[in-house]
């Protein structure tokens, strides 16, 4: 599918051109792409896309952590326009335990829109926390939840455990 003439908007700036999505993702954004033959074609004139919308602050329904409840957050974001959700560590099981991550590694061939587990916050003073959030990470966690000015230094010192 070609989505044709929209004001695509994306972290290169504005510019009128077309966005190229094959099986569900987004593979190509050009000021024109000519469609293949058999390719269905999307006017979007006059119309604004934001390609690859993130949404960080995400959280499941009833704070739960399911199958149901994460399959049902991924098509809501993908119908809204967002490619990748962060998922707030604030359900249970948590997004961050081990427990969280594997079903959301079991899971991401099946969602529409990309679902990313973060960690929970860690004392910085703590190596036992530190470890912990290192192999949280190595298993797949794609941030920290804690406040701006040491996320970069907590995720620093964790990839060093």
């Amino acid at each position: 599918m070609i989505i044709k003439g929209a004001m695509v908007c994306d972290a290169n700036g504005e510019q009128r051109g077309d966005v190229r999505i094959e099986k569900g993702k987004i593979v190509a954004v050009e000021r024109s792409i000519m469609p293949k033959s058999s390719e269905e074609v999307l006017g979007a004139d006059n119309l604004i896309l934001l390609p690859g919308a993130i949404d960080l602050n995400t959280r499941v329904s009833n704070s739960i952590l399911s199958k149901e409840n994460l399959l049902k957050l991924s098509c809501k974001a993908a119908l809204g326009g967002i490619s990748q959700a962060v998922l707030i560590p604030d359900c249970k099981p948590t997004s961050s335990s081990e427990l969280g991550l594997e079903l959301l590694h079991a899971l991401k061939d099946e969602f529409k829109a990309q679902i990313l587990g973060i960690s929970d916050a860690v004392n910085v003073e703590n190596p036992k926390s530190l470890n912990e959030l290192a192999i949280l990470h190595k298993k797949g966690a794609k941030g920290i939840f804690a406040k701006s000015n040491i996320d970069g230094n907590l995720l620093r010192l964790a990839n060093l455990h």
